[in-house]
Protein backbone atom coordinates (compact mmCIF):
# COMPACT_ATOMS: atom_id res chain seq x y z
CA UNK A 1 0.00 0.00 0.00
CA UNK A 2 2.92 2.46 0.64
CA UNK A 3 4.58 1.62 -2.45
CA UNK A 4 1.79 3.00 -4.65
CA UNK A 5 1.33 6.11 -2.62
CA UNK A 6 5.19 7.08 -3.11
CA UNK A 7 4.53 5.86 -6.80
CA UNK A 8 1.51 8.66 -7.03
CA UNK A 9 3.87 10.89 -5.28
CA UNK A 10 6.65 10.23 -7.77
CA UNK A 11 3.97 10.67 -10.77
CA UNK A 12 2.74 13.97 -9.70
CA UNK A 13 5.97 15.74 -9.05
CA UNK A 14 6.96 14.53 -12.48
CA UNK A 15 3.94 15.17 -14.17
CA UNK A 16 4.40 19.33 -12.08
CA UNK A 17 7.97 19.13 -13.30
CA UNK A 18 7.13 18.39 -16.70
CA UNK A 19 4.24 21.31 -16.42
CA UNK A 20 7.07 23.91 -14.92
CA UNK A 21 9.18 22.98 -18.02
CA UNK A 22 6.26 23.26 -20.59
CA UNK A 23 5.70 26.94 -19.08
CA UNK A 24 9.60 27.37 -18.05
CA UNK A 25 11.84 25.20 -20.21
CA UNK A 26 13.61 24.63 -16.80
CA UNK A 27 13.45 21.77 -14.31
CA UNK A 28 14.21 22.87 -10.62
CA UNK A 29 16.58 21.66 -8.26
CA UNK A 30 13.81 21.39 -5.96
CA UNK A 31 11.88 19.55 -8.02
CA UNK A 32 14.92 16.92 -9.28
CA UNK A 33 15.41 15.99 -5.56
CA UNK A 34 11.67 15.76 -4.48
CA UNK A 35 11.23 13.53 -7.70
CA UNK A 36 15.00 11.34 -6.43
CA UNK A 37 13.54 11.13 -3.08
CA UNK A 38 10.36 10.01 -3.99
CA UNK A 39 11.68 7.33 -6.82
CA UNK A 40 14.02 5.94 -4.39
CA UNK A 41 11.17 5.62 -1.49
CA UNK A 42 9.33 3.52 -3.94
CA UNK A 43 12.25 1.54 -4.96
CA UNK A 44 12.95 0.81 -1.45
CA UNK A 45 9.21 -0.16 -0.87
CA UNK A 46 8.99 -2.16 -4.12
CA UNK A 47 12.21 -4.70 -3.52
CA UNK A 48 14.48 -3.28 -0.71
CA UNK A 49 17.83 -1.86 -0.78
CA UNK A 50 18.96 -4.63 -2.82
CA UNK A 51 16.55 -3.23 -5.79
CA UNK A 52 16.94 0.34 -4.97
CA UNK A 53 21.05 -0.41 -5.54
CA UNK A 54 21.04 -2.31 -8.38
CA UNK A 55 18.13 0.57 -10.07
CA UNK A 56 21.10 3.36 -9.59
CA UNK A 57 23.67 1.50 -11.13
CA UNK A 58 21.62 0.86 -14.23
CA UNK A 59 20.32 4.22 -14.19
CA UNK A 60 23.53 5.62 -13.75
CA UNK A 61 24.58 3.69 -16.52
CA UNK A 62 21.64 4.12 -18.82
CA UNK A 63 21.89 8.22 -18.13
CA UNK A 64 25.90 8.18 -19.34
CA UNK A 65 25.11 7.04 -22.54
CA UNK A 66 22.53 9.50 -22.91
CA UNK A 67 24.83 12.24 -20.89
CA UNK A 68 28.20 10.99 -23.71
CA UNK A 69 25.89 11.15 -26.54
CA UNK A 70 24.20 14.73 -25.86
CA UNK A 71 28.07 15.92 -25.18
CA UNK A 72 29.05 14.29 -28.36
CA UNK A 73 26.00 15.83 -30.34
CA UNK A 74 27.27 19.43 -29.01
CA UNK A 75 30.72 18.89 -29.76
CA UNK A 76 30.22 18.13 -33.54
CA UNK A 77 27.22 20.19 -34.39
CA UNK A 78 27.48 23.08 -31.92
CA UNK A 79 24.03 23.42 -31.44
CA UNK A 80 22.29 21.94 -28.15
CA UNK A 81 19.90 18.81 -27.82
CA UNK A 82 18.50 17.54 -24.95
CA UNK A 83 18.32 19.41 -21.80
CA UNK A 84 20.45 18.73 -18.75
CA UNK A 85 17.37 18.43 -16.92
CA UNK A 86 15.96 15.89 -18.94
CA UNK A 87 18.65 14.11 -18.20
CA UNK A 88 18.41 14.12 -14.42
CA UNK A 89 14.70 13.57 -14.78
CA UNK A 90 15.60 10.41 -16.85
CA UNK A 91 18.47 9.44 -13.79
CA UNK A 92 15.46 10.38 -10.79
CA UNK A 93 12.41 8.32 -12.80
CA UNK A 94 15.06 5.31 -13.39
CA UNK A 95 15.51 4.57 -9.76
CA UNK A 96 12.13 2.75 -9.45
CA UNK A 97 12.41 0.85 -12.76
CA UNK A 98 15.01 1.76 -15.20
CA UNK A 99 14.23 -0.25 -18.17
CA UNK A 100 10.61 1.48 -18.45
CA UNK A 101 12.43 4.78 -17.92
CA UNK A 102 14.74 4.06 -20.64
CA UNK A 103 11.18 3.05 -23.06
CA UNK A 104 9.19 6.04 -22.07
CA UNK A 105 11.90 8.66 -22.80
CA UNK A 106 12.41 6.68 -26.02
CA UNK A 107 8.92 7.07 -26.90
CA UNK A 108 8.64 10.61 -25.66
CA UNK A 109 11.73 11.27 -27.98
CA UNK A 110 9.64 10.18 -30.76
CA UNK A 111 6.76 11.86 -29.88
CA UNK A 112 8.46 14.95 -29.30
CA UNK A 113 10.60 14.87 -32.84
CA UNK A 114 6.70 14.69 -34.27
CA UNK A 115 5.48 17.56 -32.57
CA UNK A 116 8.37 19.64 -33.97
CA UNK A 117 7.53 18.29 -37.54
CA UNK A 118 4.13 18.84 -36.75
CA UNK A 119 4.31 22.56 -35.39
CA UNK A 120 7.39 23.47 -37.30
CA UNK A 121 9.65 24.09 -34.85
CA UNK A 122 13.18 23.40 -33.73
CA UNK A 123 13.04 23.30 -30.16
CA UNK A 124 10.39 22.07 -27.64
CA UNK A 125 10.64 20.47 -23.71
CA UNK A 126 11.21 17.16 -24.10
CA UNK A 127 10.35 16.80 -20.38
CA UNK A 128 5.90 17.41 -20.72
CA UNK A 129 6.68 14.55 -22.93
CA UNK A 130 9.00 12.31 -21.21
CA UNK A 131 6.31 12.76 -17.92
CA UNK A 132 3.33 11.73 -20.06
CA UNK A 133 4.96 8.44 -21.31
CA UNK A 134 5.82 7.88 -18.54
CA UNK A 135 2.29 8.42 -16.41
CA UNK A 136 0.55 6.25 -19.14
CA UNK A 137 3.28 3.69 -19.23
CA UNK A 138 2.97 3.53 -15.01
CA UNK A 139 -0.98 3.49 -15.16
CA UNK A 140 -0.77 0.39 -17.50
CA UNK A 141 1.34 -1.44 -15.00
CA UNK A 142 -0.57 -0.53 -12.22
CA UNK A 143 -3.99 -0.97 -13.46
CA UNK A 144 -3.22 -3.80 -15.60
CA UNK A 145 -2.56 -6.44 -13.49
Amino acid sequence: MYSYASYVATLAVLLLSGAIDLGTRRFPHVLFCTLLLTSSISAVLLGGIELLAYNACVSLLLTSVVLVFELLWRRFTGRSGQGMGDIKALFAVGMINPVVAGFCYACAMAALAVAGVALKKEALPLLPFFAAAYALVSMAILFGK
